[in-house]
């Protein structure tokens, strides 16, 4: 494992600097013929956490490329791995040697790792593109059945959200950890919840603070969980469930995220909720997912919320109710909920549940574009499109679909063609 003062690896940060200097950074992984991809799954990233990127699009070249590439998998905190229908082909650099060197079984060179000096990086896979059975059947057979997200899905940018959160570290946890280090170098007695902050120190590392050790990492976490003290609780149940320091294990979660929630833990309670609605871990229990969601959102929980108002809209699991629906989208988007605000605007553009309004459906696609929603982008330019609430304006609507492009919507050029070919047909 590389020292603190070793990691001096330069990434894609927010602010569009390559210095991510202390910042927790994400690996992205990727075959060349991939590359498309690259800008799109990066932006998504550094929209849903303040982190840094690294990707090989910025290699030294072929003499340093096995060195480099060692270094910054095992330096990060995460490797979000771009999959298509050519990732797991054979003579594949990014199977043989970066998901390896990533799970901790062998070094760059193909040598097997003793078990005691493992050092596994979480793997997220993202389906970019539709994948055939085989493909995903290569997929969960080398990535151990990794929960894997799609990039079409509707709850794509929330859960690539909550799986950034749960493995980062925030700038309020950079300050417990230093605390929690500073008093442990001085031979202070630490709290159990310093004594956790140093578990997570340890974890995730921080650069000119802690080196990065994830056993002694897991083993404080582990008891502090084990002292009932719920944000432990919670943190080991993310561990085991995205396994982050220790063996990914969704039963083991499960259990973890009950105790924390049983503390009162919101997040634990939305976790918990997603878990029996997907019945990952427990068995699947639409009515638990429901009990679940509920108390994490009176407690106050946005994305429970937000949830919450899904459930009543659709009526798939309590009966319908747009009345409870809209009631919960408010909520969740007074909290700075974009899915919650785009959702509104959905309801106020189609008239479903709320008479038909396209100046409170501009409204909330607004709201929601401000927090780089870009399916609220898609939202505004295709009101531009039909000249609904605007006055018919195609280069407005391809403006707005233009940003939608820039901000991950994958299907914003088809959009801007049709309209271009409007635009063509109506000046021969």
């Amino acid at each position: 494992m590389p020292t603190a003062t070793d990691r001096k690896i330069r990434v894609h940060t927010r602010d569009g600097s390559n210095d991510g200097t202390g910042k927790p950074y994400v690996f992205l992984s990727h075959r060349k013929k991939d590359n498309r991809f690259i800008n799109w799954i990066e932006g998504d990233i550094l929209r849903a956490f303040d982190c840094g990127v690294w990707c090989d699009r910025e290699s030294l070249g072929p003499e340093e490329w096995d060195k480099e590439i060692e270094r910054a998998v095992r330096a990060a905190n995460l490797m979000v791995l771009i999959v298509t229908k050519n990732t797991f082909e054979d003579g594949c650099y990014v199977v043989d040697y970066e998901i390896p060197l990533a799970q901790g079984v062998k070094d760059i060179h193909g040598n097997v790792v003793p078990e005691g000096q493992r050092h596994p990086t979480p793997i997220l896979p993202i389906i970019a593109e539709p994948i055939d059975a085989k493909t995903e059947q290569k997929m969960n057979k080398i990535l151990n059945n990794a929960n894997a997200l799609r990039a079409d899905s509707e709850r794509y940018q929330e859960d690539l959200k909550r799986w950034l959160e749960d493995i980062l570290i925030t700038k309020t946890d950079e300050e417990n950890i230093k605390i929690a280090v500073n008093k442990s170098k001085a031979g202070d007695k630490l709290s159990i919840e310093e004594s956790y902050y140093l578990g997570l120190g340890y974890l995730t590392g921080l650069e000119g603070v802690v080196e990065k050790d994830e056993k002694k990492g897991a083993s404080r976490i582990m008891g502090a969980a084990y002292s009932e003290f719920s944000v432990a609780q919670l943190k080991l149940g993310s561990m085991f469930y995205y396994g982050d320091g220790l063996e990914q294990n969704s039963e083991k979660s499960a259990e973890w995220w009950t105790q924390s929630a049983e503390s009162g833990n919101h997040d634990a309670m939305y976790n918990l909720g997603v878990l029996y609605n997907n019945g990952e871990g427990v068995k699947q229990d639409y009515q638990k997912a429901v009990e679940w969601c509920t108390k994490a959102a009176e407690l106050g929980n946005p994305k429970a919320m937000n949830n919450l108002g899904i459930l009543y809209e659709y009526g798939d699991v309590v009966e319908q109710d747009y009345e409870k629906a809209i009631e919960w989208y408010i909520k969740s988007a007074e909290l700075g909920h974009s899915k919650a605000m785009y959702n509104l605007g959905v309801l106020y553009e189609n008239g479903e549940g709320v008479e038909q309004d396209y100046q409170k459906a501009i409204e909330w696609y607004t709201k929601a574009v401000e927090l780089v929603h870009s399916l609220a982008m898609v939202g505004l330019g295709s009101l531009y499109k039909h000249g609904k609430g605007f006055t018919q304006d195609y280069q407005k609507a391809i403006e707005w679909y233009t940003k939608a492009d820039k901000a991950g919507y994958p299907f914003a050029q088809e959009h801007i063609e049709i309209i271009q070919k409007l635009i063509n047909s109506s000046n021969p």
